[in-house]
């Protein structure tokens, strides 16, 4: 493997964890299956020794063989024994060359066409089990492309991982060795819903989660902050002081005139559609949606949607009996706002909200306001301010929405870290198909994670870009799947995911591979990881972490592991300390050059491909 190249990629990081030597120490022999074995030692009654591969095996053979010499051989049926059937003779001129893979597929009735040779070849230098159908098998997930040293590894790693030996497994695990960064095809996928005149149920869905899992939490907060603040202001749920801070908040952004109340600004409301002021709430309701339709405010075909979310809002009866007629105004305000987040439009266009419009039909003005409640909501993300009883109401409500709609990783609290990355796993949708086999009724919340959100979207009549790019998502997040398992007494698991480390977009790709113990719960004694991240000044890093006995070993590998190692030694300290108080001992901490391939490939076997200048700290230890 060519160092310096190509981005490292987890299955080169799965198929190196566990080499193709291991895959030979297990091998299981089928009927049918098809063997080049060198006669190492004979023995009475035409049993021998064989060595297939870098595996020595016992076997029964159906005709006296020499010792030392090497032949095509087929697995014969029995119980409990190797029994090998000689089907030709390999001389030693013909090793190594393409002869032996035309013989194989002579002996497999397969054509030797180009394609099939050079995949026989592949199997045949990898001690990969041979059997037509695995043959066969091949060529089909090829016939479409030409084949590439990706593809046959692709191939090699289905079989190293015991993986079932279908298409489906194989264009998952090819749609991680494509080198496009998952959050690249996320990004373009949420801009592609953003662009699509149509929507549906699924696709608003879709784009508010994809909001939150690859817009940097400045550009969300720019585009949307002013809607959480207007939801924050209507919902009945909201604490008093938080709804006053955000009616506030609104007022000094512009989008609600200064000194204006609530109940004045609802009265106006009311004005415009019932010029007396004096009616019965069902009168209200029904003249207020004919206002809203005939101003082109909402659609006629949303009136019922309205009038459902109004009745969801006013729980029983005696809720709205005792509810007066400005409040009524605005539980209706609620309502409209609800339907719009739901189901008409992306939740970043902010100023086609109709409340909005109503609150003001300036869109000049609505633009600033957005700008305004943005740009506080960044200060107040940067600050360290904590809240009190004594705060400002409108402080209150921005810690509220940051608390609530913006959570932002703390990369230096390891609560912090591990609750983010939790909750980002489950938003993709990596548990959903074990929730289905377990659970007797799947939950909404498991229904609207990422992965059954795009399986809706290619049931939807919506664009075929938009189709593709859900299809190559659903890809990534199957191949995490199928490459997160146990193996024996071994527990893997593989992920991917999009990280945003403030206006920095990229990929977390982690490989922890643990035991578990007799009563099958994970050894925490015992564990390697490793971690590949590309970040915006230290550029691709990767981090072996072994722990033996609780005893950790990290390798940080980088192509300046000098400058590194002066950037982050004053935190070692730091690491090392938190590390006692989880009841671990940090051992020691190895900055390694990429360029030293003989420790890099004995360690992880990955490819790095480092640019010549970095600057900057991105993250701390």
């Amino acid at each position: 493997m060519a160092l310096g190249c190509d981005k490292v990629q987890p299955t080169q990081i799965l198929t190196h964890t566990r080499p193709g030597d291991e895959l030979q120490g297990k091998m299981k022999f089928h009927s049918g299956q098809i063997l080049l074995g060198k006669m190492t030692k004979l023995f009475p009654n035409n049993m021998a020794s064989v060595q297939i591969g870098s595996q020595m095996v016992m076997a029964a053979l159906d005709v006296p063989l020499s010792v030392g010499e090497r032949y095509w051989l087929q697995v014969q049926p029995d119980d409990g024994q190797v029994r090998l059937k000689l089907l030709e003779a390999v001389s030693s001129s013909e090793m190594g060359s393409n002869k032996v893979a035309e013989q194989l597929l002579t002996h497999l009735s397969l054509g030797k066409s180009k394609e099939a040779t050079a995949i026989a070849d592949y199997f045949l230098k990898n001690q990969l089990p041979i059997t037509k159908e695995t043959m066969e098998g091949s060529l089909e997930f090829l016939k479409d492309s030409s084949i590439t040293n990706k593809d046959l590894t692709i191939i090699k790693t289905m079989f190293v991982q015991e993986l079932p030996f279908i298409k489906d497994v194989f264009m998952a695990l090819q749609s991680v060795e494509d080198g496009k960064p998952f959050h690249i095809i996320l990004s373009n996928l949420l801009q592609d819903l953003l662009k699509s005149e149509k929507n549906t149920p699924a696709s608003v869905q879709t784009k508010a989660l994809l909001e939150t899992l690859v817009l940097p939490k400045q550009e969300l907060m720019t585009s949307t902050g002013m809607q959480k603040i207007l939801s924050l202001w209507l919902k009945a749920e909201t604490p008093v002081h938080v709804r006053e801070g955000a009616y506030t908040l609104l007022q000094s952004a512009g989008l609600i005139p200064q000194h204006v109340s609530e109940s004045e600004l609802l009265s106006a409301f009311l004005d415009k559609i019932i010029p007396s002021g004096r009616s019965n709430a069902t009168a209200v309701v029904r003249e207020s949606l004919s206002y809203l339709s005939s101003q082109g405010f909402i659609q006629p075909t949303e009136t019922n949607d309205i009038l459902g979310e109004l009745n969801r809002l006013l729980r029983n009866v005696e809720e709205r009996q005792n509810l007066n007629i400005t409040s009524l105004a605005k539980t209706l305000f609620s309502a409209v706002h609800a339907n719009f987040e739901a189901k008409a439009f992306g939740s970043t266009d902010q100023g086609h909200n109709p409340v909005v419009k109503l609150l003001n039909n300036n869109p000049d003005a609505v633009q600033v306001a957005s700008s305004k409640i943005g740009d506080l909501l960044l200060r107040t993300a940067a600050s360290e301010q904590i809240v009190t009883d004594t705060m400002e109401p409108q402080a209150v409500a921005l810690k509220y929405v940051l608390q609530n709609d913006f959570k932002v990783i703390d990369f230096s609290n390891a609560g912090s870290l591990s609750s983010s990355f939790k909750k980002i796993m489950f938003q993709m949708g990596f548990g959903f198909e074990y929730a289905l086999a377990t659970e007797n009724q799947v939950s909404d919340n498991q229904l609207e994670t990422l992965k059954p959100l795009l399986m809706k979207l290619l049931q939807d009549d919506l664009p075929m870009t938009v189709k593709n790019l859900a299809e190559q998502a659903i890809q990534r997040i199957t191949a995490q799947q199928i490459l997160s398992q146990e193996n024996g007494p071994l527990q893997q698991l593989l992920l991917q995911i999009p990280l945003t480390m403030g206006a920095h977009q990229t990929d977390l790709t982690m490989q922890w591979t643990g035991r578990r113990k007799k009563d099958g719960t994970i050894d925490p004694a015992y564990c390697r990881i490793l971690f590949y991240l590309e970040l915006e000044s230290l550029k691709e890093t990767i981090i072996d972490m072994g722990v033996q006995n609780r005893v950790v070993n990290v390798s940080i590998i980088h192509e300046h592991p000098d400058r590194l190692e002066t950037l982050a030694t004053p935190f070692i300290a730091v690491l090392k300390k938190n590390i006692e108080e989880m009841d671990y001992k940090l051992s020691s901490i190895v900055f390694e050059n990429k360029t030293e391939k003989t420790q890099l490939k004995k360690k992880s076997h990955v490819s790095i491909n480092m640019n010549d200048t970095y600057s900057g700290l991105d993250l701390r230890i």
